[in-house]
């Protein structure tokens, strides 16, 4: 275990904290970091797994909670999208799709942080904005941005909102695994990484269950906005 990979569990680990609060935001803020620490496959292949095991538990404790109808809509549009992804990102060269990246997370983050209030989108727009989101994901297990535009629109209590987006991620996260499957990336320092950020996410899960009863979602969703637009610009610069 080195440097690195202290670095990349102790991201984990705050990442997935905010991930149990708000329901979303938990890969796409450790992602940035994580592509720099450890590289971008290795980056997306535990993320991926790790992120089953923690959107997993959510679901499975907070079912009750979701939107049964959105879940399903969201479900089969951005697994529509995730195939569409998962082939960009083995055809167009990260050197081009790590700024694109960057950059569509501090445009969201931005929005969403001075712009919070979104107005009901045209039907067809909201089908582009969660493919789009599908997209993004199936190339950088990412697409919780755009989806949380739409999701903002549908999902107004937080319980809702973070039980729904939990429950999505529990489906779409072991399919990425599926479309992404390389056993070239089953290497010991990888599983060691994966073991190593069971407690940590343990405890993310108790600490997270406990912040999201006693802070408010505006004021959280904020610092998790703030934090998005610098994790953009460590990809960007």
């Amino acid at each position: 275990m080195d440097l690195h990979g202290i670095l990349f569990l102790l991201i984990f680990f705050v990442t997935n904290t905010i991930m149990m609060v708000t329901g979303f935001a938990g890969t796409m803020m450790a992602m940035p970091a994580s592509i720099l620490l450890l590289g971008a496959d290795e980056a997306r292949f535990i993320l991926n797994v790790t992120a089953i095991l923690s959107c997993g538990s959510i679901a499975i404790q907070q079912w009750k909670y979701a939107n049964k109808k959105e879940w399903r809509r969201i479900i089969i549009i951005m697994l529509s999208g995730m195939v569409v992804g998962t082939a960009l990102y083995h055809i167009i060269p990260l050197t081009f799709l790590l700024p694109v990246y960057g950059v569509i997370i501090i445009a969201v983050a931005l929005k969403q942080l001075f712009l919070p209030e979104t107005r009901q989108l045209p039907t067809w727009l909201c089908f582009m904005i969660l493919a789009a989101a599908g997209i993004i994901h199936g190339m950088f297990l990412s697409g919780g941005a755009l989806l949380v535009l739409y999701a903002t629109m549908v999902l107004h209590d937080k319980s809702e909102f973070r039980a729904t987006i939990a429950a999505t991620w529990a489906v779409l996260e072991p399919v990425f695994f599926v479309l992404n499957f390389r056993p070239a990336l089953w290497t010991a320092t990888n599983l060691l990484l994966i073991v190593c950020a069971i407690p940590p996410l343990v405890l993310s899960v108790y600490l997270g269950n406990y912040l999201h009863k006693r802070i408010g979602r505006e004021r959280f969703m904020q610092l998790t906005y703030a934090l998005l637009i610098l994790s953009g610009l460590s990809i960007i610069l």
